[in-house]
């Protein structure tokens, strides 16, 4: 398991916070997922490494707000 922390640009309310954690947690690899409006992160947890590339195309898939939410590492992954 990997847990990695990311930046998320563009989210600036609690429905941004429900939106992002929910497509992110429909990932099959995805295990849990903490989304932080006031630091502006996620944190999430992986049963697989998924490329920050693929994070972001399923974050904007089928989605109203395809490329409003930017994701961006910002801290090295901690293995678990």
């Amino acid at each position: 398991m990997t847990t990695n922390t990311y930046s998320i640009s563009n989210m600036n309310c609690q429905g941004c916070v429900g939106h992002i954690k929910d497509k992110i947690e429909s990932h099959p690899h995805i295990t849990q997922v903490e989304v932080s409006l006031d630091k502006g992160e996620a944190v999430i947890n992986m049963s697989e490494d998924i490329s920050l590339a693929e994070l972001q195309r399923h974050l904007d898939h089928d989605s109203e707000y395809a490329g409003r939410y930017v994701l961006s590492e910002s801290v090295q992954p901690i293995e678990g």
